[in-house]
């Protein structure tokens, strides 16, 4: 590839990233330094596509710690965004490297790197979550707000399975930093009015979300159903005013609707297991076979003889429905929480089978 990379050899690639690849390689062999190289990959990229991915794995071969931080806390947003964009990449091929250049620029002192540096952890996933967490329970006012600035701004841009994952990380938060995570949803909800409906609704489905996941996973403590609504009395009352209006039956019914939508979906997600195969499935089962799921009902309840039905459970855990086999695994855990004892030798008896897993998938 002699000459000028853009202008004169000509070469095609079936899959972009390979592409990016070898001109990242190319360009590293050059004596260059590294900002310029990268600065000018950007410039091509508006008419060069290629260059962008190639400026972002050519940072995370080459970039130290200075190097993200010059990016990093950058005046121009795009090459926030590449810093961001490459530590997520950088993440994928040397775990190590990324996590102590995430640590440098959280603990820079610059606002603009520890958004960078926040963001790239939470796109990252669970691997860097702790980043998250660390920075939410940090001393350092500054530092706290960068965390609430970033999510807010996470949350304004997500919808669908990516919106599930940023009220998973919020989760992950609270039972950590539960002050700080009401604090968020506070200044959410602060944002909320009639004169912009279309946010002001987004922030009522996210805090539902929110709370429906802390609520399902925390319900026994008192400080939760508590905490829970005074959030909900701040966001109707104090800012929606709802109980200053009466606009009659019809627009109750719709508000009910859009509440229930909210609170259905994730529990039908949970009961049908929707992770595991797809919840239309399930309903195109023949009724016979589902009806082990009516059989099983009774044996929800604690108090009731499950080991006088162990045939009717190994049945239900032999199934090819995952349905059938969460709802003989939630018969397990509840009996198992209430008296182990009493039903021991059931669960050993189990756990000896092909299918143990699902026997001890609540243990």
């Amino acid at each position: 590839m002699p000459g000028n990379l853009f202008i004169d050899d000509v070469l095609k690639f079936t899959y972009p990233l390979v592409g990016a690849y070898a001109l990242a390689r190319r360009l590293s062999r050059e004596k260059e330094p590294l900002g310029i190289a990268v600065r000018a990959l950007v410039a091509k990229s508006v008419k060069f596509p290629l260059a962008w991915d190639a400026a972002v794995t050519l940072l995370a071969m080459r970039g130290d710690l200075d190097a993200y931080a010059d990016f990093a806390g950058a005046a121009d947003p795009e090459l926030r965004e590449l810093a961001s964009e490459s530590l997520v990449r950088l993440q994928g091929a040397d775990r190590g490297r990324a996590g102590q250049i995430l640590d440098g620029l959280l603990n820079s002192g610059s606002p603009e790197q520890q958004r960078t540096a926040l963001r790239a952890a939470f796109n990252i996933g669970p691997a860097a979550r702790d980043l998250l967490l660390r920075g939410a329970m940090s001393k350092s006012p500054s530092l706290r707000q960068a965390v609430r600035d970033t999510l807010y701004l996470i949350w304004t841009g997500m919808s669908g399975p990516a919106g599930e994952r940023r009220a998973s990380t919020i989760y992950f938060i609270w039972r950590h930093a539960p002050d700080f995570a009401h604090q968020l949803m506070r200044d959410l909800i602060a944002r909320v009015s009639w004169v912009n409906p279309v946010e002001a609704s987004r922030i009522l489905r996210f805090l539902l979300d929110w709370c429906i996941t802390v609520y399902v996973n925390h319900c026994e403590r008192a400080e939760v159903a508590q905490q829970t609504a005074e959030l909900f009395y701040d966001l109707t009352v104090g800012r929606l005013h709802l109980d200053r209006l009466n606009l009659g039956p019809g627009v109750d019914r719709i508000v009910a609707k859009a509440v229930a939508a909210v609170f259905s979906r994730p529990l039908l997600d949970w009961m049908l297991l929707a992770d595991l195969e797809d919840p239309v499935r399930f309903f195109r089962i023949p009724a016979p076979e589902r009806k082990p799921l009516a059989d099983i009902a009774p044996l929800l309840d604690p108090g009731s003889d499950l080991v006088g039905s162990e045939d009717l459970v190994l049945g239900m855990l032999r199934s090819d429905v995952y349905v059938c086999r969460g709802a003989a695994m939630l018969a397990l855990a509840i009996h198992a929480f209430a008296d182990f004892a009493r039903c021991e030798a059931m669960h050993r008896r189990l756990f000896e089978r092909p299918w143990r897993g699902w026997s001890c998938w609540k243990g």
